[in-house]
């Protein structure tokens, strides 16, 4: 559901089901992780949805870990594509970049990546290089 359509990205999220996703970003089960992050992902596309989930504790860190240690590339791609989406709203750039081993794991994932990951990761560091602190 969180992947067609505006109003259930908006749904889901008011719903509540951004903590009960993002918990699963640490289960050692490959499929639930990446299906989480997919969750999350497709949910920050709607723009009102970036700052809940931003907002939601601990969320960016986890965000980050899956980023780092994934169980999956595709997981690992697809939190690069979530910081990707999330560094499009200038108060979160700062914030991203300061997360530990954000902008590390996201070049890292620049050289291991398929070429959809890559891309998105070009697009999240060039989103997070035009803050002026970077």
């Amino acid at each position: 559901m969180a992947k067609t359509g505006k109003e259930n990205r908006s749904f889901i999220a008011e719903g509540g089901a951004i903590p009960a996703l993002y918990r699963l970003f640490r289960s050692t089960n490959p499929v639930a992780q990446e299906n989480a992050l997919t969750a999350i992902l497709n949910i920050s596309i709607h723009d009102e949805n970036k700052r809940k989930i931003m907002e939601e504790n601990g969320c960016l860190e986890l965000i980050v870990y899956v980023l780092r240690y994934g169980l999956t590339t595709e997981a690992r791609e697809n939190a690069a594509a979530t910081l990707f989406s999330l560094s499009a709203v200038h108060d979160f750039k700062k914030m991203i970049m300061d997360e530990h081993g954000a902008v590390a794991a996201l070049a890292d994932l620049l050289m291991q990546g398929s070429p959809r990951g890559k891309k998105d990761v070009v697009m999240a560091l060039f989103n997070l290089s035009t803050h002026p602190e970077s």
